[in-house]
């Protein structure tokens, strides 16, 4: 693939609010006052996007929102980071989808109003396709949209697009077989470990990686603080992650899978594709907020030029 490569990414957007350094929940009648809040744009598919374009590359979002004051903001900022938002479809009826993450120095946990992506359908029509020369779903909707799925992946595969999937969470034991037959259809496989294993029925993050590199052209296992794994046909491989100062791990998938992608759409090998994402996705975990937290390719050079790594 050539530098000129041009991103279709499907799938969800909504608001993000994340509440800072909740370390318990106020019991029933009391308040709890908080440091801090950060509102932004949201939603694994909205948070790739805008990742893609802080990298510098061409990146079109589909995706359903609603007609009310909260879509008009999160297209207007959409925009404003570079990302064409002309494929977005309005669907009257529903509100603005909200995702409520609270934070802690342990963990994170999330509060979801699915909103205008209960109507989301991976319905893109096949000319639409020959504008761009790769394909990301970040899926959702997986019981109504698998069929969708596959017609799109297929589509997108006759036209020669290459693609890659982030399946997003769902009740895989359900539809394991329909979904791992789904992915022979994909390029790259962006799963975290946690999906990775529910998706294959595993016990092992190896095991999984095993069984999802023989259904991909590459799988990528994100481990969050233990690192990535990766497999494909000729190679097998794992990196630790970047030692940093996390802050909100909120859209840090998101980050790392676009700087793979990023990457690995200049024909960069496989090893400098992890890296680099792996540094994408450090760099956003250092910062609030999903897709404002995404750095740019500048700022990636820096950081690998700090650690005296060359990349």
């Amino acid at each position: 693939m050539q530098h000129d490569t041009r991103f279709l990414v499907t799938g969800d957007l909504n608001l993000d609010l994340i509440i800072k350094d909740l370390e318990a929940m106020p019991d029933p009648g009391q308040e709890l006052f908080i440091p801090d809040v950060y509102f932004t744009v949201g939603g694994s598919a909205a948070n790739t996007a805008v990742a893609l374009a802080k990298l510098g590359e061409q990146v079109s979002l589909h995706g359903y929102r609603s007609d009310d004051y909260f879509s008009q903001y999160i297209s207007k900022t959409l925009e404003e980071m570079g990302v064409d938002t002309s494929l977005l479809q309005v669907v009257a009826g529903y509100k603005t989808g909200l995702s409520i993450a609270l934070t802690s120095s342990k963990d994170r946990s999330f509060i979801s109003y699915q909103g205008s992506n209960a109507a989301y359908r991976p319905l893109i029509p096949a000319g639409e396709l020959k504008h761009f020369t790769h394909l990301h779903i970040s899926a959702l909707n997986w019981k109504i949209n698998l069929a969708a799925y596959r017609q799109l992946l297929q589509a997108a595969r006759e036209q020669g697009l290459s693609t890659s999937l982030d399946t997003g969470w769902s009740e895989f034991a359900a539809m394991r077989e329909e979904i791992l037959g789904l992915l022979t259809l994909v390029d790259i496989f962006f799963p975290n470990e946690a999906e990775a294993l529910a998706l294959t029925g595993k016990e092992s993050w190896e095991k999984a990686l095993k069984v999802l590199g023989e259904q991909v052209r590459v799988a990528v296992i994100t481990r969050g603080r233990r690192g990535v794994a990766v497999q494909s046909e000729r190679e097998r491989f794992s990196l630790p992650a970047f030692a940093v100062q996390s802050v909100d791990a909120v859209g840090a998938g998101d980050a790392f899978a676009a700087g793979f992608l990023s990457a690995y759409s200049k024909g960069w090998d496989l090893k400098k594709c992890a890296l680099w994402a792996s540094a994408c996705g450090a760099l956003a975990a250092t910062r609030w907020g999903g897709a404002t937290g995404a750095p740019t390719a500048a700022e990636v050079q820096a950081f690998f030029t700090e650690k005296g790594i060359g990349c």
